[in-house]
């Protein structure tokens, strides 16, 4: 077909086309007006070795903690983070229910953790991010703990950026 043909059928067809263009932005709006706003809020962690008295440890303990953040961030949503959290914030939630909203990132080669939480609520949102990072600190640092002496840990964790309410 020309450009001459393409004119031609929008011209005879252009109420057809209308109509369609009309109805699409309807049900657009109504899926944008139905749809209930979901808030994320993030916090980053960084993983050390505490292991840093001889310089060959250091780096074993860096090697160390790049793999383990991959196995940390799968923990975020443990029972002993999410209990932690429920009681931390009296959440009456169930523990699917929060495990749904907490999810973790470990970006390959680094020694970060990035913790997000999503809700209805901002502020609940950045409460929960906040909370699950505390409980997350003292879970993995309690795992790494010669006889349940956290500050004893070979690991430590360290909020670098805490999560804050997010805006619309």
């Amino acid at each position: 077909m020309t450009l001459r043909a393409y004119l031609r059928v929008l011209g005879v067809r252009w109420k057809l086309i209308a109509v369609f263009v009309v109805a699409a932005a309807l049900v657009a709006v109504g899926v944008t007006l139905t749809t209930s706003k979901v808030y994320q809020a993030s916090v980053q962690l960084f993983v050390v070795s505490s292991d840093t008295s001889v310089p060959g440890a250091q780096y074993q303990g860096s090697a160390f903690t790049q793999l383990q953040v991959q196995t940390f961030a799968k923990i975020v949503d443990s029972p002993d983070v999410l209990h932690a959290v429920q009681k931390d914030l009296d959440l009456p939630m169930s523990d699917s229910e929060l495990r749904s909203k907490i999810s973790a990132t470990a970006p390959t080669a680094q020694s970060i953790v990035n913790l997000q939480v999503q809700d209805s609520s901002a502020a609940q949102s950045a409460a929960i991010a906040n909370s699950a990072a505390k409980a997350f600190v003292n879970v993995v640092e309690a795992y790494y703990a010669p006889n349940g002496k956290t500050s004893e840990s070979t690991v430590r964790l360290y909020v670098t950026d805490p999560a804050t309410a997010p805006s619309s």
